[in-house]
């Protein structure tokens, strides 16, 4: 199954979200509890506009995997869709302790600051970010897609 997922993983960054979507589904046959399998459906629903089906989603992600920072930072980003900032902040705060390294995380929680009007702390996160990050090419990340929409800086 780790072999698929990493399928999966590669085929988001090549855009090719129908054929990573089909393979995803192939694992939820499997098992249908897959938090990795469950985080990234709900994702999809993000990225749809179906933001409360993925807050339910992911929230329930969460619940059964406390420690899956990917998908705290995919419900952050639905917290934000919804305009619900401490709530974003929160998870964004929690994938970030986790996992240091995990850029997209950061990316967001700096989004959020500027857009709040948090000029130090962004900075502040910035600074932390940079010394914790690892590049991006050797983590295999992408900062092609904004962490949220209703960012003013993303419009």
């Amino acid at each position: 199954m780790q072999y698929q997922k990493r399928i999966i993983e590669a085929l988001i960054r090549q855009g090719k979200r129908g054929d990573a979507a089909r393979l995803n589904n192939e694992i939820l046959k499997e098992d249908s509890k897959d938090p990795d399998a469950r985080a990234l459906v709900a994702s999809m629903l993000l990225d749809s506009g179906q933001i409360s089906k993925a807050v339910s989603e992911l929230q329930d992600v969460v619940n059964a995997t406390p420690n899956n920072f990917v998908a705290r930072y995919h419900l952050g980003r639905a917290h934000a869709a919804r305009g619900e900032w401490e709530q974003a902040r929160q998870q964004f705060v929690e994938a970030i302790r986790q996992r240091q390294d995990y850029l997209p995380a950061r990316v967001a929680l700096g989004e959020l600051q500027l857009s709040r009007g948090e000029y130090d702390t962004s900075l502040q996160s910035a600074g932390e970010g940079k010394q914790k990050s690892r590049p991006l090419a050797e983590i295999g990340g992408s900062l092609s897609r904004p962490a949220f929409k209703s960012s003013p800086l993303m419009e």
